[in-house]
């Protein structure tokens, strides 16, 4: 959330905020850059990557063996917190962020304001296969996303009003399925999407 990556040809100066500078082959520069100064980086043996405080915490990825039904299960059965804000604590499911959950809830049918408790095991079955297809879908949609040589990672995020989202970005535009508007409501600080209709409460 903090700071970029920028690929830069030699003849390009470094720019203002350069934090750290990679010298690749070929001379090219990858450079970060971070005007407000919170990106944090660590220089760690390859070995010991996972054995790092920061990256130890993580939750399990969403196409890792580790992320089961059973797993989800036992994260969301403890909680009392909402579902969509489970869902964006990386210590719970890792890689999941504010778009991936709204649309996961939709093609799920789970409300966003649902406590993790109270989604059933069913539910929570879909809502794991939810998560896999749409990081699914968004990354087939990346292949196809030219590289921003100024902010390289910010390609999905970048073309978001590109994908043709269920719910994300739609307030006010009928549902998909049933046609009812789309909401939206602010979670924790986040927008979040959703459908009265198809994600009953």
């Amino acid at each position: 959330m903090s700071g970029r990556f920028m690929l830069l040809d030699p003849e390009q100066e470094d720019p203002t905020f350069a934090h750290a500078v990679f010298h690749l082959d070929g001379e090219e520069r990858l450079v970060f850059r971070d005007q407000r100064h919170f990106g944090l980086m660590k220089v760690v043996d390859s070995k010991k990557l996972f054995e790092t405080k920061d990256l130890a915490k993580l939750a399990p990825e969403p196409f890792s063996d580790e992320f089961s039904v059973e797993y989800l299960t036992r994260v969301l059965k403890v909680s009392k917190r909402n579902i969509k804000q489970l869902l964006l604590d990386q210590t719970k499911v890792c890689g999941v962020g504010n778009i991936y959950a709204s649309e996961a809830l939709f093609i799920a049918g789970v409300n966003p304001r649902k406590f993790g408790y109270q989604v059933s095991r069913p539910k929570i079955a879909t809502l794991r296969d939810s998560i896999r297809q749409v990081m699914e879908e968004t990354l087939l949609f990346g292949n196809d996303i030219e590289i921003n040589r100024e902010n390289i990672g910010g390609g999905i995020y970048g073309a978001a009003p590109d994908i043709d989202w269920h719910v994300y970005g739609r307030e006010g535009k009928p549902c998909q399925r049933c046609g009812r508007p789309i909401v939206r409501i602010v979670q924790s600080g986040r927008s979040t999407y959703f459908c009265r209709t198809c994600q009953r409460k």
